[in-house]
């Protein structure tokens, strides 16, 4: 699988990303894991 396109559910940022990978969002710098379907695996805050 190549590339997937990537919404932040919490601020709606957009970004292509590779599945099973990890990535901080640009936007609003959660910090997202995703499987290898392109799932969120799990997605941490960032600290205040």
């Amino acid at each position: 699988m190549g590339i997937i396109t990537f919404t932040c559910p919490k601020c709606g940022t957009t970004r292509h990303i590779t599945p099973n990978t990890g990535f901080a969002c640009t936007g609003c710098k959660t910090k997202y894991s995703i499987g290898p379907n392109g799932e969120i695996r799990n997605a941490r805050a960032p600290k205040k």
